[in-house]
């Protein structure tokens, strides 16, 4: 039975040598997946939600760049009212 326990335990340490040995050359199955970026989306109605490129222009809305947030709000539209002239005659 010692044997036995002794031959995983040989086994053990050569898998983690070969593990540590593929870790000096790097270690592809130890690097978490890349994650898709996201950020501010400004959408036909001027609200903003963080999404992801793909999506936001799926949906028609125009994306702002990665890692960009809607704080402030990158799709508020500037104020507009009325202009008079020295005519009294206004427009909007």
């Amino acid at each position: 039975m010692k044997n036995i326990e002794r031959q995983r335990g040989a086994g053990l340490v050569a898998l983690m040598a070969i593990v540590t040995l593929s870790c000096v050359f790097g270690c592809p199955f130890l690097t978490p997946p890349a994650t898709t970026p996201t950020g501010a989306c400004c959408a036909t109605d001027d609200t903003c939600s963080v999404t992801t490129q793909s999506d936001c222009e799926a949906a028609g809305g125009t994306y702002q760049g990665d890692d960009t947030d809607c704080t402030p709000d990158p799709c508020a539209t500037a104020a507009t009212g009325a202009c008079c002239a020295t005519d009294d005659t206004c427009s909007v």
